[in-house]
């Protein structure tokens, strides 16, 4: 089980990559998972934004995967497509 702390640290980086992903993924889905999030219901979210970037090919950097990944673990869901994201070597500023 992740630690309060950890875990209010992981949904407050979840919400600033999710403010990033405006633009890139579709706005629905933003929305749809910043609600999520607020309902505490961060796997449902992570899941829904793994697929987005899997199925846009929207690249993210490492330390975002890594915390898709995490949020994804916590809830006991598989995360292994993740290797297929495509990586950027830095987060770009919003369109």
């Amino acid at each position: 089980m992740t630690e309060p702390d950890t875990r209010t640290e992981r949904a407050e980086a979840f919400h600033e990559l999710l403010l990033r992903l405006a633009g890139k993924a579709p706005d629905d889905l933003i929305a749809q998972a910043r609600a999520w999030l607020g309902e505490g219901r961060t796997g449902q979210a992570a899941r829904a934004v793994m697929f987005a970037v899997l199925a846009q090919n929207i690249p993210l950097v490492e330390a975002d995967v890594d915390l898709l990944d995490d949020l994804l673990g916590d809830e006991g869901a598989d995360s292994s497509a993740l290797t297929q994201a495509p990586l950027a070597q830095f987060d770009p500023a919003p369109p």
